[in-house]
């Protein structure tokens, strides 16, 4: 009896053995497949992410029966949407929006670029100038905007200015990091080679920074809008700041939340651009 169930036992263990062998032997996913299948997962939920939310908020509005001019639902801002769509006001507002923010992010670039190349090689210029780059970005921009809107006027030119603020310093600590962790044994390969001074920049210094500028710069385009958008709120009569205001002032809610939808989707859509840069650029980390 007892070798009986042994070999009953045996049987089943040798079995169940076989069994793992053989899951064991089957094809198994590769880790390239599997990170795809992640990254389609993520782009999945999110526009049903996005549509729980929606459908989230119409119905908190129809439990808590709030007025329009304080809480429009989604149906209402789309209508506003399509109207200022249709008589080309979304344009006409964004579009100034867009290139006040496009000519402070540019003037942020180069500033950042040329100055934090200089200040990467000088550790003791960085000391000397560096507090005014901080006393200038712990200052609250709605305190600076007013005094840049009488210096340089109403028109675009103290928008420009303020959003130049607002980016050259994030900006420009990742100009310093950046060009910083360029190895002294690579420039000096270089300067073997007889490069000159812009060669090594260009050639060396900037692909090497890469991966931290182009992290400065996801950030400076957001800031970018921002600042505008700030600029805007305080003085304008075109922009998006200008709608958020005119939105205000009329108890048009649904106007506010349209203005503050576009600027949302221009982000997102900026970042998203830039980080599908970033993945070609630095593809060769990959390898």
């Amino acid at each position: 009896m007892v070798n009986s169930s042994r070999s009953i036992r045996g049987f089943f263990r040798n079995k169940y053995v076989g069994l793992i062998d053989v899951f064991r032997a089957l094809p198994q996913s590769p880790p390239k497949i599997k990170s795809i299948f992640r990254r389609r997962f993520q782009y999945l939920v999110l526009p049903f992410v996005i549509l729980l939310s929606i459908v989230g908020w119409q119905m908190l509005i129809n439990i808590g029966d709030y007025p329009p001019y304080l809480l429009p639902s989604p149906s209402r801002i789309w209508a506003k949407l399509l109207v200022v769509w249709e008589d080309n006001t979304l344009w006409y507002h964004t579009s100034y929006t867009m290139y006040e923010a496009f000519w402070g992010f540019s003037l942020a670039f180069v500033f950042a670029m040329v100055v934090g190349n200089f200040l990467a090689h000088s550790p003791l210029l960085e000391d000397l100038v560096s507090p005014y780059f901080v006393i200038a970005q712990a200052t609250p921009m709605l305190a600076i905007a007013p005094l840049l809107i009488v210096w340089f006027g109403f028109g675009p030119a103290s928008k420009i200015i303020i959003a130049f603020v607002l980016v050259v310093f994030p900006m420009l600590i990742s100009a310093i990091v950046g060009f910083r962790s360029v190895s002294a044994n690579h420039r000096e390969l270089m300067r073997s080679y007889s490069a000159n001074r812009s060669q090594i920049f260009f050639l060396l210094e900037i692909p090497a920074a890469m991966p931290v500028l182009l992290g400065g710069i996801k950030i400076g385009l957001v800031h970018a809008m921002s600042g505008a958008l700030v600029g805007e709120y305080i003085s304008a009569g075109r922009g998006l700041g200008y709608w958020i205001i005119l939105g205000k002032a009329m108890h048009d809610a649904s106007l506010v939340f349209t203005a503050l939808g576009v600027m949302i989707v221009i982000n997102v859509a900026l970042y998203g651009l830039m980080t599908v840069i970033e993945h070609k650029v630095l593809a060769w980390r990959k390898v």
